[in-house]
């Protein structure tokens, strides 16, 4: 699995408060989003070069996990250290890297060529990726 399921999982089994200090950001994109942008980078060729394939609102990662709770309905949650984030994501075939690096990326670029998100904010995307 991707990223998604690695915190999703962190939170089915207990552990889906934050990862590490929670405060560093964290920018996603849902794959409905990550889908549709492939194909508008594909149908707007002036968009060459780097473009952040991204969400255009970033979040804090406890905030990222706490939302990712709600709308699982998982009403408990234990912090993960660091060094429990590095084997959680070992086991999961995943990279520490992931919910530990603190990025704040926005696609300016994709949001001036009018691309428009399905999933903007992260409670939508949660939710839909839930079900």
């Amino acid at each position: 699995g991707g990223p998604f399921d690695t915190f999703y999982s962190a939170a089915v089994l207990g552990f889906g408060g934050r990862m590490g200090t929670g405060q560093q950001w964290t920018s996603w994109v849902h794959e409905k989003d990550f889908a549709r942008i492939v194909e508008f980078l594909i149908d707007h060729k002036e968009l060459s070069g780097v473009v952040n394939v991204c969400a255009p609102n970033p979040i804090s990662q406890a905030e990222f996990m706490a939302t990712l709770r709600k709308k699982a309905g998982i009403n408990y949650a234990l912090p993960m250290p660091t060094v429990l984030v590095s084997l959680f994501t070992f086991f999961n075939r995943s990279d520490p890297e992931i919910p530990m690096k603190s990025r704040r990326v926005v696609p300016q670029r994709l949001l001036d060529a009018g691309y428009e998100f399905v999933h903007p904010h992260w409670a939508s995307a949660a939710e839909d990726s839930i079900r």
